[in-house]
């Protein structure tokens, strides 16, 4: 048997690592289980914190991006990447670290 409980809090601390609260959110707000009013108040850099990483993407780059989508069939939000795309991911990465130590003297 399946329990339900709803909780009511100010505030709310996810800690199963940036895939699982990415995983929870979208699948989340998919369902409408996010209050819109909270949904408001969430913007990264506000006063509620984060983002606690940065991340960026070139526009320009062929590398294809990662996206959270949630699929209501198996109800659950999934990670959809192409596999084969690490090696040319990590080739990019070592080109922009490397453009950066350039510019910056080193």
């Amino acid at each position: 048997m399946q329990e339900r409980k709803k909780i009511i809090a100010d505030a709310v601390f996810l800690n199963v690592g940036s895939a699982g609260t990415t995983r929870l959110l979208v699948t989340a707000r998919a369902k409408d289980l996010i209050p819109r009013s909270a949904r408001r108040r969430m913007q990264p850099g506000g006063s509620n914190g984060g983002p606690a990483c940065v991340g960026g993407r070139d526009r320009r780059s062929a590398i294809p991006i990662t996206t959270w989508a949630y699929d209501a069939a198996t109800d659950d939000a999934r990670l959809t990447r192409v596999p084969d795309g690490d090696a040319d991911l990590l080739s990019a990465i070592r080109a922009r670290i490397e453009e950066f130590a350039r510019v910056g003297g080193s």
